[in-house]
C-alpha cells in the first residue's frame, strides 16, 4: 500500500457525546480512521477519529474530525528521539 497525502485546513468544531472534536476540512473517506493529520512542520495534530457528514438532501458535506490527543511524558519524551 502506498502512503497518500492531502491537504485541508482546521475548520473548526463540534460538539460530540464523546466531547469537543477539532473538524478539518479535506478530503476523508471511511477507513482513514487512525491516520495521522499533520501540521506543515510534519508534527501530529490529531488522528482521524470521526467522519461528521451533513446532508440536507440537495448536497453533502463531509469532514474529519479528531479528538484532542493526550500523551504520557514519557511518549513525548519517546517521540522526540526520532
Amino acid at each position: 500500500m502506498s502512503a497518500q497525502f492531502r491537504h485541508g485546513y482546521v475548520a473548526g468544531e463540534v460538539a460530540t457525546r464523546r466531547g469537543l472534536a477539532t473538524t478539518f476540512d479535506l478530503r476523508i473517506y471511511y477507513g482513514d480512521s487512525g491516520s495521522g493529520i499533520f501540521n506543515r512542520r510534519n508534527q501530529l495534530v490529531g488522528v482521524v477519529s470521526l467522519i461528521y457528514t451533513l446532508d440536507d438532501g440537495r448536497s453533502q458535506l463531509t469532514m474529519a474530525g479528531a479528538y484532542p490527543l493526550a500523551f504520557t511524558a514519557e511518549q513525548w519524551r519517546e517521540a522526540r528521539t526520532y
